[in-house]
C-alpha cells in the first residue's frame, strides 16, 4: 500500500530509531511511479501539488508543512501511514484537502488528531483499527463520514462532528465501545448500516429532527442504550436497528412524526398494523399484542428474555424473520387462527419453549423457525401446511463445525414431528390423482361403449379402424423415407468407390 533525489527540508519528524534510507531499488521504483523520496517519506505528484504517499513505519510523530520542494501538500494518499504502529501524533497543514482510504489504518499508538478545515473528503477506513485513538476532531466543511472510518477505535471517547454533516456511512463507528453520546448536527439526514454497532458506552442517543432514515442494525449490540426517541422527520427506522439493545426499556415518538406510533413503550408503524419493535429491556413478563396488528416485524422481540407469556391477536398474519429469536423465557405458544406465515428464525433459540400450538391456517414455516428450541419435544403440523424450511424443528447447534466454522445442526433427543404434508406426499398424491383420473376416463369410455346403439357401435368401430389405418400409413411413410435415405447413401458410396 506504500510508495529524485532531493532533500525534504520542510518536513520534520521524531523517529524512534533515527533517519532511515530506503533501498536504492525502492527509490528507482518510486521515481518510475512519478514519486520522489528523501529516505523517510515518499511523495507523489498530483493535481495542484503533491500528496504524502508513505511514511517510514518507525516514525513517532509527523509535522507536515504546507509545502515541500516548492510544491503544496494537498493530500494524504491511501494507506500513507499504514503500518506506522508507533506513530503517536500527526499535525496536518491547512493545504491538505483530502485524506485517502485507510490513510491511518492500524496506527494503534495514535492518540489524538484534528483534521484541518481545509479537508473536504475523508476516505473509507481512514482511521480503521486505530485502537489507541481517544480524540478525533473532524473538519467543519465535511458533509459525509465514510464507511468504516473509525471502525475498531475502541478507545475513542471524544468525537467532534461538523455542523455541515449530512451522512454517516456504514460501520463508521462500529465497535467504538468507549464512545459516549455523540452530538449530531441538525444537518444530518441518514445514519448507515451498523454505524454505531456495539458501541457499548452509548446510554442515550439524541437524533435530530432532520434525520430521515437509519440503515440496517444501526445500533446493533448497544447493550447499555436505555431509551430511544423517534424524531419528527424519521420515515424509515431500518431493519434490526435495535437488535441486542438489552437495556432498552421503552421507546418514545415525537408527536409530529406521521410514520411511527408508540403504545406502552412499544413501536408500531403502518397505522398500527405492524409491530415494529418491542423494548428488549422491558421487565414485563407478559405482553398482549393489540388487535389490529397483522405483522410482527423482523427482529421485533429479539432477545426479550424477560417475557414469559404472549397473547396474539386474531388479526395476526405474519411473524417476521427472527421476530422472537432468543426469547429464552417463553414457555408456551398458542399461535392464533388466521396466521399464515412464520418466517426464518421466527422463534429460534427459545430454549424454554415446551409447548406449541400451530393454527390450521398456517401455510409456511421458514428455515430454522424453531431451531434450538431444546425444550420442545413434539410439534404437530396442521394439514394445510405445505412449506416447511430446513431445520425448522428439532435441531440445535452441535459441537462440531463445518468447513466455514459454523456449528453443525444435530437432532434434539426425543423430538418427534407429527402431521403435515411433506413434499413427497404431495408428489405421490398428485401422481395418484392422475392415475385415478385416467382410470375414470377409461371406465367412462367403456361404459359409454356398452350403452351405444348397434348403429353408433358400428360407426365407432369404423372410426377406430380409420384411425389405425392413418397411423399405419404414417408409419409406412416414415420407414419409406428412411429406406430411401439408406439407398441414396449406398449409391453415393458406390459412386465414390468407382471414381
Amino acid at each position: 500500500m506504500h510508495r529524485k533525489a532531493g532533500l525534504l527540508s520542510a518536513v520534520t519528524a521524531a523517529l524512534l530509531c533515527g533517519m532511515c534510507v530506503l533501498p536504492a531499488f525502492a527509490e528507482e521504483d518510486a521515481a518510475a511511479a512519478n514519486t520522489y523520496t528523501d529516505g523517510m517519506f515518499v511523495f507523489e505528484y498530483v493535481d495542484g501539488g503533491v500528496a504524502l504517499n508513505s511514511c517510514d513505519t518507525s516514525a513517532l510523530a509527523v509535522d507536515l508543512p504546507e509545502e515541500t520542494d516548492g510544491r503544496r501538500i494537498v493530500g494524504i494518499s491511501a494507506g500513507a501511514f499504514y503500518g506506522c504502529t508507533k506513530l503517536q501524533g500527526v499535525k496536518l497543514p491547512d493545504s491538505v484537502t483530502y485524506i485517502g482510504d485507510g490513510a491511518f489504518m492500524g496506527c494503534e499508538s495514535l492518540h489524538s488528531i484534528t483534521l484541518p478545515d481545509s479537508v473536504k473528503s475523508v476516505g473509507q477506513g481512514a482511521f480503521n483499527s486505530c485502537t489507541g485513538l481517544t480524540k478525533l476532531v473532524l473538519p467543519k466543511g465535511l458533509t459525509e463520514i465514510p464507511d468504516n472510518m473509525c471502525a475498531g477505535c475502541m478507545e475513542l471517547e471524544e468525537l467532534t462532528l461538523p455542523a455541515s454533516l449530512e451522512t454517516i456511512g456504514t460501520s463508521a463507528f462500529y465497535t467504538c465501545s468507549s464512545l459516549h453520546d455523540p452530538q449530531f448536527p441538525d444537518t444530518l439526514r441518514h445514519i448507515g448500516d451498523y454505524a454505531f454497532g456495539f458501541c457499548q458506552s452509548l446510554d442515550t442517543v439524541t437524533i435530530p429532527d432532520s434525520v430521515e432514515s437509519l440503515g440496517t442494525a444501526t445500533f446493533y449490540g448497544c447493550g447499555n442504550l436505555t431509551g430511544f426517541t423517534v424524531p419528527a422527520g424519521m420515515t424509515d427506522l431500518g431493519t434490526l436497528t435495535f437488535m441486542g439493545c438489552q437495556s432498552l426499556s421503552a421507546f418514545s415518538v415525537d408527536p409530529a412524526n406521521t410514520t411511527y406510533t408508540e403504545q406502552d413503550g412499544v413501536l408500531y408503524t403502518d397505522g398500527g398494523a405492524t409491530l415494529y419493535a418491542y423494548p428488549a429491556g422491558s421487565e414485563a413478563e407478559q405482553f398482549s399484542i393489540p388487535e389490529g396488528v397483522e405483522t410482527i416485524y423482523d427482529g421485533a422481540f429479539f432477545s426479550a428474555v424477560n417475557l414469559r407469556q404472549l397473547e396474539f391477536p386474531g388479526s395476526l398474519r405474519t411473524v417476521g424473520a427472527g421476530a422472537f429469536e432468543y426469547c429464552t423465557g417463553l414457555r408456551t405458544l398458542a399461535l392464533p387462527e388466521g396466521l399464515t406465515t412464520v418466517n426464518d428464525h421466527g422463534f429460534a433459540d427459545c430454549t424454554s419453549l415446551g409447548a406449541l400450538v400451530l393454527p390450521s391456517t398456517l401455510t409456511h414455516i421458514g428455515a430454522y423457525a424453531f431451531y434450538g428450541c431444546t425444550s420442545l419435544k413434539t410439534a404437530e403440523l396442521p394439514r394445510g401446511l405445505d412449506d416447511v424450511g430446513e431445520y425448522a424443528f428439532g435441531y440445535r447447534d452441535g459441537e462440531e463445525t463445518d468447513e466455514d466454522g459454523i456449528p453443525v445442526p444435530v437432532k434434539i433427543e426425543g423430538f418427534s414431528l407429527k402431521g403435515g404434508v411433506s413434499a413427497g406426499k404431495i408428489v405421490w398424491g398428485i401422481a395418484g390423482g392422475i392415475v385415478i383420473l385416467v382410470i375414470v376416463v377409461l371406465l367412462v369410455r367403456t361404459i359409454r361403449k356398452n350403452q351405444l346403439t348397434p348403429e353408433e357401435s358400428e360407426a365407432l368401430r369404423r372410426s377406430d379402424e380409420a384411425a389405425r389405418d392413418r397411423e399405419l400409413s404414417e408409419e409406412d411413410a416414415k420407414y419409406t423415407k428412411i429406406l430411401d435415405a439408406i439407398e441414396q447413401s449406398e449409391q453415393d458410396e458406390d459412386r465414390d468407390d468407382s471414381e
